[in-house]
């Protein structure tokens, strides 16, 4: 052998359990022949497999599902079993949501490893072009070379190949170069036969949606986002419509999965657009309403949460694990103002959840919970009974990320309770799990839950630190609502250490992010400030500073924004208005104020430290005031209650504490260890980005409006799309049109309502109530109406008159969403406008100017579509709809014609319909036919029962005395009628059951136009049935 081959085979011999070695292409190709049929080959060029070369392996492995159940995570042992044993993994029906990500690869690539090291039975394995590994791949590597593996691993690379440049290898290369298991640049003297050949040709449409869902489902999110590029190539080669949905689906997951939420929300929506309706659609929309959650866009989210909802609701599949989803998701993008209801959402959501197998989401879900459920006393059980489930649940499947989620609210109830020392155990559980586990965000979240431990404790200095030492890595997340929450905990922290200087640095930023990523609704898992809160802390800031006047400005703000304030800073008003009051000179009605302030947190039973401080200030004013014996009393009270609670902070361990020791403990806090200004750039940048959401969500609402003009025919039907269209943009409870009819009455036209709200149907008189109070509206816009609290709108113009009343959810809707559905208002009213010009038009060219009657044209119409239904009837039943056509002929009417004029003639014409119509039912067609002619069309009618119908009308005719009455009154004259020239008619009758085919009215009409004629000849002023004649004529 040449020196080079014997010196890879001692260096091969020498490596533990992993070597790497990199080298040109050709020398990589000859390493096989080299090292013989001792060792297995896999080459990794063009695999696209998931974490190549593991799982790969892993089907060479093929292990026992008993194995596979006592090593891998119980969440992915689906996936891992069905991969192993057919290269293709099944779908989730669970979300992995951000915050269980890191946790869930953790568990993957520990499983993986664990697998590997159970079942490697001493085979050895050479893997070339090893530049192909991700850095997830290759930190497996790294770790499998620590483990006590029976068969040796060589990972080749291609020294010579882009991808070795790759900053990912060079970094890894870099670390093991020195390492005794690398050898670098190795290059052969001699050859052994050709250079392998590319391993895989290229990919099709159907092996890129698998590659990309397998990559997806095991977290592998570098291979994900590499073949996303590849797959928006493919899209145009799929073979079918389902082909093509399938793939644009996958390469949006794909990206969702990478972080990369705007790409991913492009893509899911267009596949949710589509008017397509399948899996893809739903699924489309599940997503996007998980991103929107994500990006703190609470409308978006729930607007595609409820249409999932709405379309598993139609379609009776509440059974679906999707319909489990999106109630989840509905849930999580409810708002927290929603008070009402959210208990009752949240615990049908775990129910539902539960009862599809969705252990993971039903556990994130139960710990989001409602404010009123653990803040509540009555709901202590409730509360206890929830944690006891979820930690038991989450122990079993082997969930530590949750168990630590479980131990933080543990320690929650704890301090709740009065346990501070179990508090304080269960935070240092619930931190270090998560220290373990290495997920940022969830430490950030275990950090800030113990900065709001230690400041209602009153180790206020503490709560500020626990969150400085972290807040730099805010960078590092776009989770605006825990990065609101952590700022809020860290300015209460310096506010209530006096460090007023700080905490309004931080508020600045709070009120910056809260104005582009709050707004109107804050999700209900959301502890971010309320947009009023800022103005108590600030008013408190200013009495302190003898700012009086900006104190008042500030209290005038809150006293008229009660809804917009957080329930403990409430008691800032009345301590506000104590402080004003003091300063005036009011001591007596100043000391009511304050007790009321006091009264108020007591009873939120949680805020002592508030209550101190609120005491200690007011005592600063009065000793300011001179008020020197009455400051000393309040000051008293407080430091009572901090030394009944041990809150240290308020008199530092000492047996004699006063007010002038307190004021000299001021001091500055620890600088803050993040640029403030930095970070507002960041979120401005985001915040831009989530703009163009919503800009593109409102363009194609006013899209949509648009496109229906003209293309939909008939008012109610285009409605029904508006109303539809209207309530998913504005998520609103329903969204109703109603429209003045011609007996002055209002009817509901149509009306859309969410799955999750019963339809109401308003009554006329509201109707009409709301069009007198806002009939003489000048502009066409939403009105918010507060005694209804709904909003309306007037949609009358011209001869239209409608209007629309849509009932939001909880609350009004924003300034800029108003504006948006008054742009489509406009193009609404135009339509309806134009439907009602319409229909104005085609009443007229089917109406007889005369009588007001249906004319000829209207007939034919008629018969066109009774005959269409007849015959989809027998198709359908097999049975017959029975009809009768009677032709009617008004006997002597030429003689008042020529006797008396035309006007006397229309006249007759005008009362012989009327007995008409009073003689036949509703559901009949009667029509004038043309001169004195007229027509009747009856429903489910047998032939008896059609000739009953004329004696019935004789009978009338005769009531009305032939007109001669009336004819009398309309001529003013006394007229002398001979006998045999009094107003009758001749009838010819058919009916459909009388000839071969049932459906063919037009020839039920000519029969009985046959049997008329038979009549006038015969038997003038009779009525013939031409089943009875026809043999006659």
């Amino acid at each position: 052998m040449v020196k080079n081959e014997q010196f890879l085979i001692d260096f091969i011999c020498n490596c533990k359990n992993t070597c790497y070695i990199t080298s040109d292409s050709s020398t990589m190709s000859q390493i096989p022949k080299i090292l013989g049929d001792d060792y297995c080959v896999i080459n990794l060029l063009n695999d696209f497999s998931p974490l190549k070369p593991f799982l790969e392996l892993l089907r060479f492995y093929n292990p026992p599902f008993k194995t596979l159940e006592a090593l891998v995570y119980p969440p992915q042992l689906e996936t891992f079993a069905t991969y192993i044993h057919n290269g293709i993994a099944t779908e989730r029906q669970d979300i992995i949501l951000e915050d269980e990500v890191i946790y869930e690869k953790t568990q993957l690539k520990n499983s993986l490893i664990k697998l590997i090291e159970d079942q490697n039975d001493g085979t050895n394995y050479i893997f070339l072009n090893a530049q192909q590994m991700n850095s997830d791949a290759l930190q497996i590597a790294r770790e499998l070379s620590e483990s006590q593996m029976k068969g040796k691993f060589i990972f080749c690379f291609d020294s010579e190949n882009p991808l070795t440049a790759r900053k990912t290898i060079m970094d890894f290369l870099k670390l093991i170069k020195r390492s005794s298991n690398a050898l670098c640049e190795f290059n052969l003297e001699k050859k052994y036969g050709n250079d392998l050949e590319d391993a895989l040709p290229e990919l099709t449409p159907e092996d890129l949606i698998n590659a990309l869902k397998n990559a997806r489902l095991f977290l592998d999110f570098k291979t994900v986002l590499s073949l996303a590029g590849e797959g928006l190539e493919q899209l145009a080669k799929a073979t079918s419509v389902k082909q093509e949905r399938e793939l644009a689906l996958e390469i949006a997951l794909a990206y969702y999965s990478g972080s990369d939420f705007d790409k991913a929300a492009v893509l899911l929506a267009d596949i949710s657009d589509s008017g397509i309706d399948d899996i893809f659609e739903l699924r489309a929309k599940i997503y996007l309403s998980k991103i929107y959650i994500s990006k703190s866009m609470i409308p978006l989210a729930k607007k595609y949460a409820m249409q999932v909802l709405q379309k598993l609701s139609d379609a009776k599949n509440k059974k679906s694990y999707l319909y489990a989803l999106a109630y989840m998701l509905d849930y999580f993008s409810s708002s927290r103002d929603e008070a009402s209801i959210l208990n009752d959402k949240y615990m049908e959501a775990m129910d539902i959840l539960l009862r599809c197998d969705l252990n993971n989401n039903y556990l994130n879900t139960a710990l989001h919970f409602p404010s009123q459920i653990f803040e509540n006393k009555k709901n202590e059980k409730i509360f206890s009974n929830i944690l006891e489930k979820t930690e038991r649940i989450a122990t079993e499947i082997k969930n530590q990320h949750l168990v630590a989620a479980v131990y933080h609210w543990k320690a929650i109830h704890d301090e709740y309770n009065g346990d501070i020392n179990s508090a304080r155990k269960d935070f240092d559980k619930a931190e270090k799990i998560r220290t373990e586990l290495g997920d940022l965000e969830q430490l950030l979240r275990i950090k800030n839950g113990i900065s709001d431990f230690n400041l209602r404790i009153a180790h206020i200095k503490e709560a500020y630190n626990v969150l400085n030492d972290i807040i730099s890595q805010l960078f590092m997340i776009s989770d605006y609502p825990l990065i609101m929450e952590l700022l809020k905990n860290q300015a209460q922290a310096a506010f209530y250490f006096h460090d007023y200087e700080t905490a309004e640095e931080l508020t600045l930023t709070l009120l910056d992010l809260y104005q582009k990523f709050v707004k109107d609704d804050v999700a209900i898992n959301s502890y971010i400030p309320k947009s009023n809160d800022f103005y108590s802390f600030q008013a408190v800031v200013d009495i302190y500073n003898q700012d009086f006047f900006h104190a008042e400005m500030n209290l005038s703000l809150l006293s008229s924004g009660m809804k917009d304030i957080s329930d403990n800073c409430k008691p800032f008003i009345p301590f506000i208005q104590a402080c004003i009051t003091a300063k005036n000179g009011d001591y007596d009605k100043a000391e009511k104020n304050l007790t009321t302030a006091v009264n108020q947190l007591k009873k939120l039973e949680k805020y002592n430290h508030i209550i101190v401080f609120i005491l200690y200030e007011y005592a600063i004013l009065l000793d300011r005031l001179e008020q020197k014996e009455l400051s000393e009393k309040i000051f008293n009270q407080g430091l009572e209650i901090a030394k009944e609670h041990s809150l240290v902070h308020f008199y530092k361990n000492k047996k004699e504490y006063t007010l002038a020791d307190y004021v000299k403990s001021f001091t500055k806090l620890a600088p803050l260890n993040i640029n403030l200004r930095m970070l507002e750039d960041k979120a401005a940048k985001d915040y831009t980005i989530n703009s163009l959401h919503n800009k593109i969500n409102e363009y194609q609402f006013i899209n949509k409006v648009n496109s229906y003009s003209g293309i939909i025919s008939g008012s109610k039907a285009y409605l029904e799309k508006i109303s539809y269209l209207i309530c998913e943009f504005l998520t609103a409870q329903s969204v109703t049109f109603a429209q003045l009819g011609l007996s002055k009455k209002w009817a509901n036209v149509t009306s859309f309502a969410q799955s999750s709200t019963k339809e109401k149907l308003l009554p006329e008189n509201v109707w009409e109530n709301l069009y007198q109070k806002y009939g003489n509206q000048d502009k066409l816009e939403l009105i918010f109406d507060s005694d209804f609290e709904f909003y309306y709108c007037n949609l009358s113009k011209f001869d239209y008159h409608g209007a629309l009343i849509i009932i939001p959810y909880g609350k009004k809707l924003s300034n800029t969403v108003v504006q948006i559905v008054n742009i489509a208002l406009a193009n609404i009213q135009s339509q309806l406008v134009i439907f009602q010009q319409n229909e104005n038009m085609a009443a007229i060219n089917a109406t007889d100017p005369i009588t007001a009657l249906p004319n000829r044209r209207a007939l034919l119409r008629h018969l066109t579509l009774e005959s269409e239904r007849i015959e989809r009837f027998h198709k359908r039943k097999g049975q017959i709809i029975q009809k009768a056509i009677a032709l009617i002929d008004i006997d002597n009417f030429k003689y008042y014609n020529e006797q008396f004029g035309h006007i006397v003639g229309d006249f007759l014409l005008r009362s012989f319909a009327e007995i008409l119509k009073k003689t036949l039912r509703r559901i009949d067609f009667v029509c004038r036919y043309g001169g004195d002619e007229f027509v009747v069309v009856m429903s489910d009618t047998s032939p008896l029962e059609a000739e009953r119908m004329c004696q019935r009308l004789y009978i009338e005719l005769s009531k009305e005395d032939f007109f001669l009455t009336e004819l009398k009154k309309f001529t003013r004259q006394d007229l002398d009628i001979p006998e045999n020239k009094k107003i009758g008619f001749s009838m010819g009758l058919c009916s459909n059951s009388d000839i071969s085919a049932p459906e063919n009215l037009t020839e039920v009409m000519r029969n009985a136009d046959k049997a008329l004629k038979y009549t006038r000849e015969k038997s003038r002023g009779s009525v013939s049935n031409w089943l009875k004649v026809k043999d006659l004529l």
